[in-house]
């Protein structure tokens, strides 16, 4: 039994990217079973800060939007790393 365990279904991809933090990491908890739709909700409600952030540094947008997709490679492939009992998922998003 996991923290989240039934209440991914609450989080309805394609929504709004404005999503609060416990729903993010519901996201994220889903994404670290394999659940490849709630990584699209993840993307889809957070990139556009990521790449943000990643732009304000580089200042060159192919650049960030290079690193961007690095950025959710490296989420993708580690997200079964994540334990909600342990850490806090996406504060400031």
């Amino acid at each position: 039994m996991h923290a989240f365990d039934g209440v991914v279904s609450d989080v309805i991809p394609g929504a709004p990217a404005t999503a609060s933090a416990p729903d993010l990491a519901r996201l994220l908890f889903a994404a670290s079973e394999g659940d490849e739709q709630a990584f699209g909700a993840l993307y889809d409600r957070t990139s556009h800060r990521v790449y943000g952030m990643v732009l304000r540094v580089l200042r060159d947008g192919a650049q960030a939007a290079e690193l961007t997709q690095d950025v959710y490679l490296q989420v993708w492939q580690r997200a079964g790393q994540f334990d909600p009992a342990k850490a806090r998922c996406c504060r400031g998003f």
